[in-house]
């Protein structure tokens, strides 16, 4: 085998020092698509990586979203920080050149990820994005038919198309163009693929909307921009990240003497049961949460699911990541197993009544944006119905 691993070590060291010294004008890839573990961070990306790409934290940090961070660690976006210095900061490098990746489509969106869309839309000139969806982990959605990925994984992709032409004056923002594959009605891989590839000859595809939106803000255009409807912020009252525990199953029940039942079982059982009962994870291991005594005090009722409560057994040993204080108006606690975990209104304890209350005030709330949010503040905090907003 000696020949052959002069060849794969000599082509090593030839990519090391085109990556590390050459300049490079066009970067193409398809990242892998990961969220790094607690302790992989410098065995995967290492310890250089890790300390480049702390300038994509700093904004998040700044804009006073640190604790959105624990999502940051993914294995495309240390791809994406590291085009951006090769193209314009590593020893030689050109400062203008292009960036097209089909990564993860985490990125186009969410708190964690800003300082990355802030660096992109200061560095480039126009940034084009092809938005192919397909992420199947976040189920079904209203009027999405069946919805699928351009590969065979769960993730959902985006195209994106980074391009520094120095077009755009300096201090100016890139502009930044998105195309929706729903919007285009495509929704099974086939689909999709075919219309990718009536596009290879001009390089275009039709459907493109400008997203004129701040630096860290998404890179999608708002939600209903076309209509005059509210805000989901002018409409609840309240809104605050719920609870997460990594083993529902376990800690949930439907009546306070089964989860009680199961609690006590499991201190005081076997270990084999205990270990197979609680399915441990990094935050959480099963031989903490089984010396701790039972506490009948820690039974909560909680809204688990839309107008679906339970009861929890709220120890900070059984949870993988508690919500202290997640209601203000100290009536239920929340989890974040809902479709929309961090937006609550306080509603009347009349089910079906109140979700028709809530839906009124929102149609009506398109006027008069402020009622809706007087109305869900005047309802009694009884029980909580979960927002929906557009992804």
């Amino acid at each position: 085998m000696g020949f052959v691993a002069y060849n794969i070590r000599t082509e090593r060291h030839e990519a090391d020092r085109i990556k590390q010294c050459q300049p490079i004008l066009a970067i193409i890839g398809n990242p892998p698509y990961r969220r790094l573990k607690t302790g992989e961070v410098g065995e995967l990306v290492g310890n250089w990586m890790d300390e480049l790409w702390d300038d994509l934290k700093e904004p998040v940090r700044n804009a006073g979203w640190a604790n959105q961070l624990n999502t940051f660690p993914e294995f495309s976006i240390a791809f994406w920080r590291w085009a951006i210095w090769k193209i314009f900061e590593s020893e030689g490098a050109p400062g203008r050149g292009v960036v097209a990746f089909i990564s993860n489509r985490t990125f186009l969106a969410g708190k964690p990820y800003a300082g990355l869309r802030k660096m992109l839309r200061e560095r480039f000139d126009s940034i084009e994005i092809i938005d192919l969806r397909g992420d199947v982990r976040r189920g079904e959605r209203a009027g999405v038919d069946d919805d699928q990925g351009v590969f065979n994984i769960q993730v959902g992709t985006a195209i994106a198309l980074a391009i520094a032409d120095r077009s755009q004056a300096d201090g100016e923002l890139a502009s930044v163009s998105y195309i929706d594959s729903w919007a285009e009605g495509l929704f099974q891989r086939d689909a999709k693929l075919a219309w990718l590839k009536a596009g290879e000859e001009t390089g275009t595809r039709p459907g493109a909307v400008e997203v004129a939106r701040g630096l860290l803000d998404d890179m999608k255009p708002e939600p209903f921009q076309r209509e005059e409807w509210p805000s989901i912020a002018s409409c609840f009252a309240f809104k605050r990240s719920g609870l997460q525990t990594k083993r529902d199953e376990f800690v949930y029940a439907f009546r306070r003497e089964v989860l009680e039942s199961r609690i006590t079982e499991f201190i005081r059982g076997s270990d084999a049961y205990a270990k197979d009962a609680f399915h441990s994870t990094d935050a959480r291991q099963w031989q903490v949460a089984k010396r701790q005594a039972f506490d009948r005090a820690r039974i909560a009722n909680i809204a688990y699911r839309p107008l679906g409560n339970r009861v929890l057994y709220n120890d900070v040993k059984f949870i993988d990541r508690p919500a202290p204080n997640s209601n203000p108006f100290g009536a239920q606690l929340m989890s974040r197993s809902t479709p929309c975990p961090s937006q609550r209104a306080p509603v009347p304890p009349s089910g079906v009544t109140a979700c028709c209350r809530i839906i009124t005030h929102l149609a009506d709330a398109a006027a008069t944006p402020s009622r809706c949010a007087t109305a869900a503040r005047a309802t009694a905090p009884s029980t909580f119905l979960p927002s929906c907003s557009a992804d």
